[in-house]
């Protein structure tokens, strides 16, 4: 049965999407309102936009999704913890009741490892990591159990393939340990062995391990790239210095000021409609895109409504592809807070060789 994902910003759906695309699963990523008209026997994700809102509001947005027919659901969360992940994990429980949620934090490729139920951000707690600078969702609490304290169910830490299947017995959200791939290769084994139905959730890097190979690769081949426009919409230092390490190019490049002025969304919309614009003057069959809350508005200025997954260009870069006007449009999208300075460079080699 085709797999529902949960994702609570754009760049979470498109990253959840690629890694169900690359393991073979025809995927649509979703961000209008309601229920979308789909593809049946493809796999589907949904922007529910919740990462902002009040916690009752997250709540009661993934509480009422419509998600009775799909047996694998999987939430996807962020790789800091920002979000409401505490409340839309209760919706899910009683939406579901019975089943555990088995909970992978870890996302090794990007430096996030989880150790005695201890989220670590290259290795540091993730009170002394930027994103407890966030301006939107400043996240200071790397204790997984106590940011799940109201989750509506007993949260309990494992740190092994043993533990977890001993745990599988309990209705209760599962806390799993990894601190690198292999750890979530194991946790996906042991939910793949297991007769228990279970809801799933982490980053985007266990939900590749956990919907497994549900078909052969399509062969689809992935949208050709040749001129993109690049957005930085991110804050955060590492998208600050990957936009000035780009340097002159031919490839221009729009980003947000070093000093925000004025509230974050709404800068970002702006920025959306400056994109708007660029895109319509032509000659673009792609664009580059840094920060969820960016994404999400231009996405809107555009009209874009439902998007198809290809898979990863770099380990949390995926690429998808979108109608728009009267052609389809190449979508290259990152979280703002990872990648080396020179990640532009890679991501354009990337889409030189399949060009």
């Amino acid at each position: 049965m085709p797999a529902l994902a949960i994702a609570d910003d754009a760049t979470g759906a498109l990253e959840t999407g690629a890694q169900f695309a690359r393991r073979g699963a025809a995927t649509q990523v979703w961000f209008g309102e309601g229920w979308p008209e789909r593809d049946r026997a493809a796999a589907l994700v949904i922007d529910t936009e919740t990462r902002h809102l009040p916690p009752r509001e997250a709540y009661r947005r993934v509480r009422e999704l419509p998600a009775g027919g799909f047996q694998r659901v999987y939430k996807k969360t962020d790789s800091t913890l920002r979000g409401n992940i505490s409340a839309e994990f209760r919706a899910l429980l009683e939406m579901f009741p019975g089943r555990p949620l088995v909970y992978a934090p870890a996302y090794p490729a990007l430096g996030r490892t989880v150790e005695r139920g201890e989220l670590l951000v290259d290795g540091r707690p993730l009170a002394e990591s930027a994103f407890a600078k966030d301006p939107l969702n400043p996240v200071r609490e790397g204790s997984i159990p106590a940011l799940l304290g109201d989750c509506g169910a007993p949260v309990v830490c494992v740190a092994g393939p043993e533990e977890l299947a001993a745990a599988l017995e309990r209705a209760a959200v599962i806390v799993c340990d990894g601190s690198t791939d292999a750890d979530l290769v194991a946790v996906a084994a042991v939910l793949d062995a297991s007769e228990r139905l279970c809801l799933a959730a982490g980053p985007a890097a266990f939900a590749g391990h956990w919907i497994g190979s549900p078909a052969p690769p399509r062969p689809v081949p992935p949208p050709a790239v040749r001129h993109c426009l690049i957005v930085n919409g991110s804050l955060h230092p590492a998208s600050r210095r990957q936009v000035e390490a780009a340097g002159e190019s031919d490839w221009p490049i729009l980003t947000t000021p070093h000093e925000l002025l004025g509230d974050p969304l709404s800068v970002a919309r702006r920025l959306a409609l400056s994109v708007r614009d660029t895109l319509e003057e032509g000659g673009f069959d792609g664009v580059i895109v840094f920060g969820g809350d960016t994404l999400r508005a231009i996405l809107s200025a555009l009209d874009i409504r439902m998007v198809t997954a290809f898979g990863e260009l770099l380990p949390g870069v995926p690429l998808s592809r979108a109608r728009w006007r009267e052609g389809r449009l190449a979508l290259i999208t990152k979280a703002g807070g990872f990648g080396s300075p020179d990640e532009l460079r890679l991501i354009r080699r990337a889409l030189e060789r399949q060009a």
